[in-house]
């Protein structure tokens, strides 16, 4: 399902960035447009918090700790926010770390919402999951091949003859004629 998809890959992202905030903050500083040096801490216990989230979605139930990476992202916004009223700091980088930040919180919002929603509202998920194939067909490989060569032959040309009004609620692909060019 795509909300799951959404967290994993959210999940790898917030793990892979606490990861570099943990081991080169001053790397991050540098790339982000901070004065290296001077927030070698903060960053590194921005880089916990990024790989504890990460974990948290990983281990199953995620909706508690995507909601965590909204607020991790409102706290880095206030912080870049902060950062680029020091005229020290590269103002240029700061503004796409800023932007940067925006979208993954656009993200993290979505799926949030998404783990968030009642599994019993309509049109969310599968109302028979017993009839539910995965989108997968239960035919043999062969039989499907077969169909499709017969769909191929009858409408070759991709021009369907009807002759007599053979499209009604009873017809059938069988009652259609292809014409050939």
């Amino acid at each position: 399902m795509k909300e799951q998809l959404l967290a994993r890959d959210l999940a790898l992202f917030s793990i892979a960035l606490g990861l570099a905030e943990l081991l080169a903050p001053r790397k991050v500083a540098e790339l982000i447009g901070l004065r290296s040096g001077e927030h070698e801490i903060l960053i590194r216990l921005l880089g916990v918090r990024e790989i504890t989230n990460g974990l948290g979605i990983m281990q199953g139930s995620p909706k508690l700790f995507l909601w965590s990476r909204v607020a991790g992202d409102m706290i880095d916004l206030g912080l870049l926010t902060a950062a680029m009223s020091d005229e020290r700091n590269d103002r240029e980088k700061l503004q796409v770390a800023f932007m940067s930040v925006a979208a993954v919180t656009v993200c993290d919002v979505l799926g949030s919402v998404m783990h968030s929603r009642e599994h019993t509202e309509p049109g969310w998920r599968i109302r028979d999951p017993g009839s539910y194939e995965g989108g997968m067909s239960q035919e043999s490989p062969e039989a499907r091949r077969a169909n499709t060569d017969q769909a191929m032959s009858q409408f070759q040309s991709g021009h369907v003859d009807r002759g007599e009004d053979n499209s009604g609620p009873g017809a059938t692909p069988q009652s259609f004629v292809a014409t050939t060019p």
